[in-house]
């Protein structure tokens, strides 16, 4: 026969931390998911400029660069998103005549 819950706990010490962090993780496991990622050509869309101008700004570091999965590829969060909206605002765009 197994011992779940407050059985277990009260067998060994160390299983109430345990039985704790479940609970504590079933309460707050969407606090804890991780956010969104964006792939380069999600992220220029929501910029509104092409992906080869959001890549230029990288490469020329007229933004910070941002982080990468782990086959190299660039990965946006929401908030580098929000900092890029920002640096594209402040460009001066050439009027068409």
């Amino acid at each position: 026969m197994a011992l779940l819950g407050s059985d277990l706990a009260e067998c060994n010490p160390c299983a109430q931390i345990a039985v704790d962090m479940c609970r504590y993780m079933s309460i707050h496991c969407k606090r804890m998911a991780p956010s969104k990622r964006y792939s380069l050509r999600e992220a220029a869309a929501q910029v509104g400029v092409a992906p080869i101008t959001l890549r230029r700004w990288l490469l020329g570091r007229k933004v910070t660069e941002v982080a990468r999965d782990r086959n190299g590829w660039r990965v946006f969060t929401r908030s580098d998103i929000r900092r890029i909206k920002k640096f594209a605002a402040t460009l001066v765009h050439p009027k068409h005549a």
